[in-house]
C-alpha cells in the first residue's frame, strides 16, 4: 500500500497548537487533510502523531475528515512512521509536515509517480519543494535499525548516509 503521511503534533515550543490554529473557521491542518485527500495516487492518507494527550484533538480531527491516524513515538519522527508503515502494511509513503499548509496534494503525486518508474528507496523532493520525500517501508527500516540516535526531526540525512539505500533526487518537470 502506498500512503501519505502527515506528520503533526501539538506540542511545538516555538508556536504551540499550531496544527490547530483557527483559520477561516478550520483547524489549520483540516486544509492540508482536505487538499491531501484530492491525491489521485495515494491509497490512504495517515495522520503521524505522538502518543501525548495533548494530541488527542489530532486524532478526533483525523476520524472527523474520515483519515487514518497512528500514535507512536513522541522523540523519534523515524520510528513513529516505522510502526505505522507495520500496523497499516505500507509499502511505500510521501511525508508531508502537518505545519505545511501550502504543500499539494500533486506535489506528493508526483513522487509517487517518480517511484513507480524508479524504484528508489528515498526520493528527496527538494528542489521541485521544500521536504516532500518519498520513502520505501524497507529503506525505513534499514536506517531504523543503524541510527545512533533519535533526534529524527531531519530525517534525509540518515537516508543518504546509509550503505545499500537508492537515493534519488526529484526530477524537475
Amino acid at each position: 500500500m502506498k500512503c501519505i503521511f502527515i506528520s503533526a503534533r501539538t506540542d511545538s515550543t516555538r508556536l504551540p497548537q499550531k496544527a490547530l490554529l483557527d483559520i477561516c473557521g478550520k483547524p489549520s491542518i483540516q486544509y492540508l487533510i482536505e487538499n491531501m485527500k484530492n491525491s489521485a495516487e495515494a491509497d490512504e492518507i495517515i495522520l503521524c502523531t505522538t502518543l501525548l494527550q495533548s494530541d488527542d484533538e489530532l486524532c478526533n480531527l483525523a476520524q472527523k475528515n474520515n483519515i487514518k491516524y497512528f500514535r507512536g513515538s513522541t522523540e523519534d519522527k523515524l520510528e513513529r512512521w516505522r510502526a505505522a508503515c507495520k500496523q497499516y502494511n505500507v509499502d511505500f509513503f510521501v511525508s508531508v509536515d502537518g505545519d505545511d499548509l501550502f504543500c499539494d496534494y500533486g506535489l506528493a503525486d508526483l513522487v509517487f509517480e517518480q517511484f513507480k518508474s524508479s524504484k528508489s528507496d528515498f526520493i528527496d523532493g527538494r528542489g521541485l519543494y521544500n521536504d516532500v520525500y518519498g520513502i520505501t517501508y524497507d529503506a525505513l527500516n534499514k536506517v531504523c535499525k543503524s541510527k545512533q540516535n533519535n533526534d529524527t526531526e531531519f530525517i534525509k540525512l540518515y537516508f543518504e548516509s546509509e550503505n545499500n539505500i537508492t537515493v534519488e533526487k526529484r526530477k524537475k518537470i
